[in-house]
């Protein structure tokens, strides 16, 4: 009996990582995310902002230190490859389906950088993705508004500089509670939540 079921677990174990790691062909590359489901191209295009097109060579794309990114593999990354990632200073945090994690750069990093790390493409954070379903469409729950405010939970990128973040954050709100390094509370007016997205410690309003 003990070896039927080795035997068995012997075959499971192939499928299930097989399944895990389909081959290219196979692969959904669609980034699955509450506001918007897609799909994005491969390759490396620079947005003018957090990413620029290098002088010297236009098929080169450098991306920002100290800024938040979407970074999509070919496959999923083993432990080599995201030691070499850290080791050029690029911190993985939370996964995205598919193939894809949040990244803080803590230095600059071209594109041939990435692509030798077998990396699809690397996307600003957009706004959509940090903002909830409700108030991306304006659908505010009547129990979050206080007069012409509105308090709410924002959640931070692991090891986000949370100083930097409060200074921003007062400019137009006020933190009421702050339940961890990760969460606070803050009450702003109705018409500003969608501001706070621009501040780049924030993942989630």
């Amino acid at each position: 009996m003990k070896k039927t079921l080795l035997s068995l677990m012997g075959l499971c174990i192939p499928i299930f990582l097989f399944a895990q790691n389909p081959q290219p062909k196979d692969r959904d590359y669609r980034i699955l995310q509450m506001n918007r489901k897609f799909k994005p191209d491969k390759g490396f295009r620079a947005d003018d902002q957090l990413s620029k097109r290098d002088s010297r060579n236009p098929n080169r794309v450098k991306y920002q230190k100290g800024n938040y990114f979407l970074i999509q593999f070919n496959e999923l990354p083993g432990a080599a490859v995201k030691a070499q990632l850290q080791s050029l200073g690029v911190k993985l945090l939370d996964y995205v389906p598919y193939y894809a994690y949040y990244a803080h750069l803590k230095q600059e990093i071209s594109s041939d950088q990435f692509a030798a790390l077998n990396i699809r493409t690397v996307m600003p954070v957009e706004e959509r993705f940090k903002l909830a379903e409700s108030i991306y469409k304006n659908n505010i729950p009547r129990h979050a508004l206080k007069g012409q405010n509105i308090e709410l939970e924002i959640t931070f990128f692991e090891g986000a500089d949370l100083q930097a973040a409060e200074k921003l954050i007062n400019r137009t709100a006020t933190i009421k509670a702050k339940l961890n390094s990760k969460n606070w509370v803050i009450s702003i007016a109705l018409n500003q939540v969608k501001s706070l997205a621009a501040i780049k410690e924030i993942k989630f309003i």
